[in-house]
């Protein structure tokens, strides 16, 4: 403890009495505006920090739940149902090319099997047309024949004969002109079909690299989000840092209260003992009320002390708050902008990167259906063959019945034959009938060959078509499925990110107008102004006197128990320590130390 020097100018009296118990009455009604005007600041910085709170932990929710759609178990989901399509298809369409290269090769041997008929049906109309004309010589000689019956008899197998010869004869251009039509349709078919063929092969690559692209696409936008993940991380956990931050200064306003219900203790108690003096009392001596004056004008400059640390830490506070608006709308904006590049949103409006997998996928299923439309007319290509083929085999049965009977017919020439001419057209006869029997023969196996070709061929097509047909359904089935959790997910991802668009929006807005609605920049500062002239006047008045022995720490000593605070203890240890003879508050309020800790954190209790 130490004692100063004091000197005061003048005892007190009834009118300096009121006068001071009227400036600390005004001073009250200050500091209690003061808390009025700190409490709606506050109230409503609370009111939007509960509602800045709820809209980004919706917008960091929404994140989450957008990055577990592209990057979690949805999306592998995808991936996995994507590769085991994109196989499934490789192995259908690998099965189908083979199926037609096969149908091809068969149809190219059909072909062959024609171009060798040629030749052979040539030579039996050849045979045929020397036939007839030995018919002809048969005719002019039979006479020669002595016996009458045997003579009727030949009559009328060469008869037969001519009947049988112009039969084949009337068929064969009928046969012929069936070899070359079906010639000329399998021949186009084979180009149309190779058509077909080169067509699908084009086809096939476009579905494969399509739902390739989808594949790597869905891959990609896996790797880039989870690259972009520790970013998002970043920005969620600056907004709850920034939320502890303004939860923080916002428990201000309690230390706040306290201080100025402390200041207003201290000067109710002061108002109550000067109430309670009498100045025409003459037990009240000139040293007891100077004691007074002195005391009024200690605790007039410590409560400015501690208003004007007040007012730093208010406006410390008001501004770590705000700031913290500032960033968690900052922050809650690049949330929102990593969303959109999580989600890979092209120029069109509600259009992800889905919607780009989904329409590669439409495309592979059009092109699907081309394909298989493409297989359908190779179908039908074939079916048109085979009833060409299925014309010509009962064209050339009908040619084998006649060719039988011309046969056994010619044969029975033999018994009638009794001289030397006849002998020989009887040989000729036998021997052209038996070229046409070996004609017959080849050209029978070469078509017996091309018909088991033909049926073979429409049976695999037939069953190639409803294999197809089955396999696309498959397909298709498989191709919506995929689409169906695509869209899904692009509506779902979609809605999110118009959520966290808004919001962040309306987040931005609502802290400008956050901001401007703080009246500490209008009012608080202005009024702590005033009460602290207020205070430095009486404590200014009071400075000086007449010299008496005065311990300020003990006069003192009773305030410091109303404290709960850390600075209030600094600030009055160091205003009892000062000479007051020369103290400027101002400045002595600046060399105050009033942190607990080395960071910038509100001191609390």
């Amino acid at each position: 403890m130490f004692s100063n020097h004091l000197h005061i100018s003048k005892n007190l009296n009834f009118s300096s009495v009121q006068e001071i118990i009227a400036l600390f009455t005004n001073i009250d009604k200050k500091i209690s505006s003061l808390h009025e005007c700190s409490s709606e600041d506050f109230l409503k910085l609370n009111a939007h920090f509960k509602n800045f709170f709820k809209q980004s932990k919706s917008i960091s929710g929404n994140a989450t739940t957008i990055f577990d759609i592209i990057a979690g178990k949805d999306n592998q989901s995808s991936f996995q149902d994507l590769n085991s399509f994109h196989n499934k298809l490789i192995s259908h369409l690998n099965s189908s090319v083979g199926k037609v290269n096969q149908s091809i090769s068969t149809l190219e041997k059909i072909f062959m099997n024609l171009e060798l008929m040629y030749l052979p049906l040539k030579n039996f109309k050849q045979n045929l047309m020397t036939l007839k004309y030995l018919g002809t010589s048969l005719k002019i000689n039979g006479a020669s024949v002595n016996d009458e019956t045997k003579a009727e008899v030949f009559e009328t197998n060469r008869k037969k004969l001519e009947e049988l010869i112009i039969a084949i004869t009337s068929v064969y251009p009928v046969i012929d002109d069936n070899l070359k039509k079906l010639n000329e349709t399998v021949k186009y078919s084979l180009f149309k079909l190779q058509k077909i063929k080169d067509r699908n092969t084009l086809n096939i690559e476009n579905i494969l690299n399509q739902v390739h692209s989808s594949i790597h696409l869905l891959s990609e936008k896996h790797e880039s989000t989870v690259e972009q993940m520790p970013r998002l991380t970043v920005k969620t956990t600056n907004c709850s840092d920034s939320i502890g931050k303004i939860i923080e200064n916002l428990q201000f306003q309690d230390i706040i209260r306290q201080k100025m219900e402390h200041i207003q203790k201290m000067q109710k108690n002061l108002v109550g003992e000067l109430e309670t003096i009498n100045i025409n009392d003459k037990d009240n001596t000139d040293t007891i009320q100077d004691e007074y004056l002195i005391k009024i004008r200690d605790i007039s400059g410590l409560q400015a002390a501690i208003l004007l640390h007040t007012n730093n830490e208010y406006q410390k506070a008001i501004e770590i708050i705000t700031r913290k608006f500032i960033e968690i709308g900052e922050d809650v904006s690049d949330i929102s902008e990593i969303c959109q590049q999580f989600s890979g949103l092209t120029h069109n409006p509600g259009e992800t990167f889905f919607n780009e997998i989904e329409n590669k996928l439409v495309h592979a299923l059009s092109l699907v259906r081309n394909y298989d439309k493409a297989n359908e007319e190779f179908a039908f290509e074939v079916d048109t063959i085979h009833i060409e083929i299925e014309k010509m085999s009962s064209n050339f049965d009908h040619v084998i019945k006649i060719e039988s009977k011309l046969n056994q017919l010619a044969v029975s020439f033999a018994d009638y034959v009794e001289n030397d001419q006849l002998s020989g057209v009887r040989q000729l006869i036998s021997i052209l009938v038996s070229d046409l029997q070996v004609i017959k023969e080849n050209v029978k196996q070469l078509f017996d060959q091309t018909l088991s070709l033909s049926i073979s061929l429409i049976s695999g097509e037939s069953s190639e078509v409803n294999n197809n047909g089955q396999q696309t359904l498959t397909i298709s089935e498989d191709i919506h499925a995929i689409i169906g959790l695509l869209e899904n997910n692009n509506a779902n991802v979609n809605k999110l990110l118009n959520e966290n668009k808004e919001i962040s929006e309306q987040i931005l807005s609502e802290i400008r107008n956050a901001i401007k609605e703080v009246k500490y920049y209008d009012y608080f500062e202005k009024v702590i102004e005033e009460i602290i002239i207020e205070l430095n006047s009486i404590y200014y008045k009071l400075k000086t006197g007449e010299e008496f022995n005065y311990n300020k720490a003990d006069s003192l000593k009773d305030i410091e128990k109303l404290y709960t605070t850390h600075s209030e203890r600094a600030i009055h240890h160091h205003m009892v320590s000062r000479d007051e003879e020369n103290m400027d508050i101002f400045k002595e309020v600046e060399k105050i130390d009033t942190n607990t800790s080395e960071d910038d954190s509100l001191e609390l209790f």
